[in-house]
């Protein structure tokens, strides 16, 4: 919902511009007729070009059901093509003029949040600690005996205990600053040795970016819209 509701909004400050544009191309196009040199109708027309490509591939984000493959496609337009259709539309005539009033828009609507929930991998912390609660299981009952570990299941076991208090209560701070201090010995501890594993550094990452701050001001921001 909140991926739809943040593409939503860039979709209608594009189809604002765009309808901006049109008219301003009819109104070129009355002013300047019998005239032999290009046309503001024609810059119009082309800037307006660029942006409907945007468009587009906004519409066809939001017409995907599933949420991973929604994601994956945002991922990979944000990596792959969005760079290029931003040179493009920059090196349009009047590009500045937009990009400054879509920014500014943007930013009221806490654009900055919506970058930092994306890309902060919320999902992907439940994927692995869901993968973890399978190899790692929980005693069945208060009663029963805990579980035996080696050290490096144990070492494990307790990041995935400490994110599942922190579940419990998002807002606590405590409970955050306990859950990140584990993950970031673990990078730590795994960075430059021999079982260096990339999985600690992407749950580093991702861990850094859930704190209680940042979902209390995402869900402040969505309150507000």
């Amino acid at each position: 919902e909140i991926i739809d509701d943040y593409l939503f909004t860039v979709r209608k400050l594009l189809q604002e511009v765009i309808e901006e544009k049109h008219i301003a191309a009819m109104s070129s196009t009355e002013n300047e007729e019998g005239k032999l040199e290009p046309s503001t109708a024609d810059s119009h027309t082309l800037h307006v070009s660029k942006l409907s490509k945007v468009l587009t591939e906004i519409d066809t984000i939001l017409a995907i059901d599933d949420f991973y493959a929604k994601r994956n496609r945002l991922y990979s337009y944000l990596e792959n093509d969005l760079s290029t259709d931003y040179e493009q539309f920059k090196n349009s005539q009047y590009a500045n003029d937009d990009l400054a009033e879509m920014l500014a828009k943007l930013q009221r609507k806490g654009v900055d949040l919506f970058v930092t929930f994306i890309f902060s991998n919320f999902e992907f912390l439940e994927h692995l600690h869901d993968t973890w609660r399978k190899l790692l299981p929980w005693p069945t009952n208060a009663h029963e005996t805990p579980l035996q570990y080696d050290a490096s299941s144990q070492r494990l076991f307790d990041v995935h205990r400490l994110y599942v208090e922190f579940k419990r209560d998002w807002e606590n701070s405590e409970r955050y600053n306990a859950y990140q201090g584990v993950v970031q010995a673990l990078y730590a501890d795994t960075r430059n040795g021999s079982a260096n594993m990339h999985i600690f550094e992407l749950l580093n990452n991702a861990s850094a970016n859930v704190g209680t701050v940042t979902l209390n001001m995402i869900k402040a921001k969505c309150d507000e819209l």
